[in-house]
């Protein structure tokens, strides 16, 4: 099937290839030139061996495109959403991604703003106004961008000031969820070398998700943003260039698990259990993907005690970003050029939220503090002979410590043990607990507080990277890459136990304070080589084969139960914490094509790649723990193709893209519940996605044009949980309309923007709810539930969104 799907591919290609190259209409319609620095430095898209997707400016503001999540939706079989605890989001490309459970775990897919490689999912909370460009790098990029690009890089450029004044601002409204949109932009020189450029945004949105539970304080999930960028410019003379950007990000939402629905199995919502409690909490959803929620606030037993205003029990999400990068070019001579990018990012993040989603007994609260510093310098040459080169090195030193004030067992609604045995009945008034027979816990009677534990996990992660790459000319239409990056990355790290209520003793948590010596340090060559042969001026095609590298590190998601304590009888050691390096290998080849005299953009890629050592992290709802580990392997095979044709009637251009991929766990493979999964395909990948559209410009007057689009979007549907007969999601199509009726000298714009018009909700990842309590199990005797007799919950997109929005420039 993957070997039709390919030779599909190539055929579109092979046709294209011989339509006519000398219509009248190309001389006058020509495809504006890409840049890209696929390589750590400006080519073209045409002229680098690496597959690209390139979101322009104009691609962004179609859409309002402001943030990774939305932009994520242009490409196909490229997916990006919130998660709900953890490092904060999913990022699958080409199949491949990490879990977002722990927050100590880095992204396959690396993030790089304005040259800085930043390696926290919750930066997709973050809103990226006044961009200029978004690239998409897939595939291993270990050479050039050394931090954890395993699966790719979102590589994303801001705008910097011209040299001509600039004011722009804007306001939108969205009907569907009444959501306001604000931004405003000043930029310009201050002198003949100095420009500077402010850009402001802000959002906000009141009705994402209508929530079902009846006693929320929030009926309605909303989110809000906003965000700050000063850049500065200075190019003193034409050999240096010094660019500095500082951006603030405010992100605020009414908690993490928002976007979450439910799938319930029995066709109503289970009930749910702690590990030794009373009655089964029942809670409430409609069980239907439509756009309502179910969250509960926290249990009021459970509240008392948590920081931060925790102890309302009421969900909320508060994350404050700065984010600085520092980029110097100098041009020591015609033949030599330095980069100089160092990075400052502080990202200080607290969360209350409900893991059991619609009963309030499951919960946490967590601060996430991370601090990075980072140096990267690149020098490379430009020599008029067949061969030039680049070398870089990179460090990062990163201190990152999250804390969490958390519910697993839930004592405080516990039934007390020591009430069930007259002999311990003096015991428990000792404790100062309540003694009458059948009575809870409750709150931890020295401090009050009702949440089971707070663990503070501190990891301090340096890494140091070097790299060679060499360009051979071979002749005037072939070259030859070769090049390795070697890395280096240590992580020491430590774990304290503040507080542990009293009533959880017996049951094996507590009875330490300090786990020290958390260390882990790994190193790795990770070589690319690639060839690419220009067959014609506007044809080239070329080959890569490529290694990458994420490092492994240690786990902060553990709980403080024996396996951790070190006083503990039968302990092993902490080397379950510890999860090894992450590995891939594979190649990929392709044609990058000018047709049509510059009218038509083709491109084509196939790749194979396996990822050996996946970093897993899974949650088993049963027995409420996490386990660490790596998969054995994971193997995605897929070929691509995107078009870009400007056609021969005036203002009319189309666009298109599709990708086929294949991913399958291709060794053994045993997941949380003890499943294999050897041979079954890889979660959220679409065999087929793809996406068509359009946009047709026209002029009205001589003073108004208005400008058209509409896209379609395909996804074949893709399996939701790494479990045997996973939940799926079927196929489904999305729609997005945009009518923009603008000036001639763009100065005034008025635009209506409708996405998913046709108000599909699609899944994008789906888990057994923790507590979950199944009446009815699967084969004959009723054997012990399954993760898939549990109700799931399950990340969904928005429903419609449909926007009126103007903007002004001076």
């Amino acid at each position: 099937m993957q070997n039709a799907r390919f030779h599909a591919v190539l055929a579109v290609l092979a046709c294209s290839l011989i339509l006519p190259a000398s219509q009248t209409f190309a001389e006058e319609r020509v495809i504006e030139e890409i840049i890209v620095t696929a390589r750590q430095q400006e080519e073209t898209l045409q002229d680098v061996p690496v597959t690209v997707a390139a979101l322009s400016e104009t691609d962004l503001k179609r859409y309002n495109i402001t943030t990774i999540t939305e932009a994520s939706k242009l490409i196909p079989n490229f997916q990006v959403f919130q998660g709900g605890s953890g490092n904060g989001s999913n990022i699958v490309l080409r199949g491949i991604g990490s879990s977002s459970i722990s927050a100590a775990f880095d992204q396959s897919v690396a993030i790089n703003i304005d040259g800085v490689v930043v390696n926290v999912g919750r930066f997709i909370h973050n809103a990226y106004m006044d961009m200029g460009q978004i690239e998409v790098l897939k595939g291993p990029q270990s050479l050039y961008f050394g931090k954890s690009a395993t699966a790719g890089v979102v590589s994303i450029t801001t705008q910097d000031p011209g040299d001509e004044f600039e004011a722009e601002v804007m306001v939108g409204y969205e009907w569907e969820h009444q959501q306001q949109y604000y931004e405003a932009v000043l930029s310009g020189p201050l002198s003949e070398t100095f420009g500077a450029r402010l850009a402001w945004g802000r959002s906000e949105a009141d009705e994402l998700f209508r929530n079902l539970s009846p006693n929320a304080a929030n009926q309605y999930r909303g989110e809000e943003a906003e965000n700050l960028r000063l850049t500065l410019l200075w190019e003193p003379n034409d050999d240096w260039r010094v660019r500095l950007k500082h951006s603030i990000s405010v992100y605020d939402n009414d908690g993490a698990n928002g976007r979450t629905e439910e799938i319930c199995p029995e066709g109503t919502v289970q009930a749910t259990s702690i590990p030794i409690g009373i009655a089964p909490f029942v809670g409430v959803d409609d069980c239907k993907l439509n756009g309502n929620t179910s969250i509960a606030d926290l249990h009021e037993g459970l509240r008392a005690g948590l920081p931060y205003g925790g102890e309302s029990g009421v969900p909320f999400l508060e994350q404050d970003t700065d984010f600085t990068s520092l980029q110097v070019d100098w041009d020591i001579n015609e033949s030599l050029h330095l980069r100089a990018v160092t990075g400052l990012v502080n990202l200080k993040h607290v969360e209350l939220d409900i893991y059991d989603y619609n009963a309030g007994v499951y919960g946490g609260l967590h601060r996430n503090v991370y601090d990075s510093f980072s140096q990267e310098l690149i020098l490379r040459t430009d020599l008029d002979g067949p061969f030039n080169f680049m070398v870089g090195a990179y460090y990062q030193d990163v201190e990152q410590t999250f804390f969490a004030w958390q519910y697993a067992f839930n004592a405080a609604l516990t039934l007390n043990i020591f009430n069930l045995d007259p002999a311990t009945v003096p015991l428990s008034a000792m404790l100062g607990f309540d003694t009458t027979p059948m009575a809870m816990f409750g709150p931890d009677p020295a401090t009050g507080r009702a949440y089971d534990y707070n663990k503070n996990h501190f990891l301090d992660t340096e890494v140091r990277s070097f790299f060679v790459a060499g360009y051979w000319d071979i002749t005037d239409s072939v070259e030859i890459t070769a090049g390795a990056r070697y890395t280096e990355e240590e992580k020491e790290g430590h774990i304290t136990i503040p507080y542990v209520h009293g009533g959880l003793g017996p049951f094996g948590f507590g009875g330490f304070d300090l786990v020290d010596g958390l260390d882990f340090e790994d190193d790795n060559v990770s070589p690319e080589v690639a060839i690419n042969w220009h067959a014609t001026d506007n044809i080239s095609v070329f080959g890569a084969w490529k290694k990458g590298f994420k490092s492994g590190g240690v786990d902060n998601s553990a709980l403080p139960t024996g396996a951790l304590n070190p006083n503990a009888p039968g302990f092993t050691g902490f080397g379950f914490l510890i999860y090894e390096s992450e590995e891939a290998e594979g190649f990929e080849v392709g044609i990058k094509a000018n047709l049509l005299d510059g009218a038509m953009r083709l491109n084509a890629t196939a790749f194979q790649y396996e990822y050996t050592d996946l970093q897993v992290q899974l949650f088993n709802s049963l027995t409420i723990q996490f386990q660490t580990f790596n998969a054995s392997a994971l193997e995605t095979t897929g070929a691509e193709a995107d078009f870009q044709w400007l056609t021969p009637v005036e203002g009319l251009s189309f666009r298109g893209s599709i990708a086929f991929t294949d991913t399958e766990y291709s060794d053994e493979f045993i997941n949380a519940n003890g499943q294999d999964l050897e041979g079954m395909p890889g979660v959220l990948s679409a065999d087929t996605a793809a996406g068509l559209g359009f946009s047709w410009d026209v002029a009205l007057s001589d003073r108004w044009r208005v400008d058209f689009s509409g896209d379609l979007r395909y996804n074949e549907g893709y399996p939701l949980s790494a479990t045997q007969n996973p939940f799926t999601q079927d196929e489904y199509f999305v729609t997005d309309l945009a009518l923009r009726f603008y000036t001639a000298d763009e100065r005034y714009e008025f635009s209506i923007i409708g996405r998913n018009v046709g108000d599909e909700i699609y899944a994008r990842s789906s888990g057994s709810r923790p507590g979950a309590v199944p009446t009815v199990c699967d084969g004959a005797g009723q054997p012990a539930c399954g993760p898939n007799n549990q109700d799931q919950v399950v990340s969904t997109s928005l429903g419609r969104m449909i926007t009126a929005q103007f903007r002004m420039r001076i």
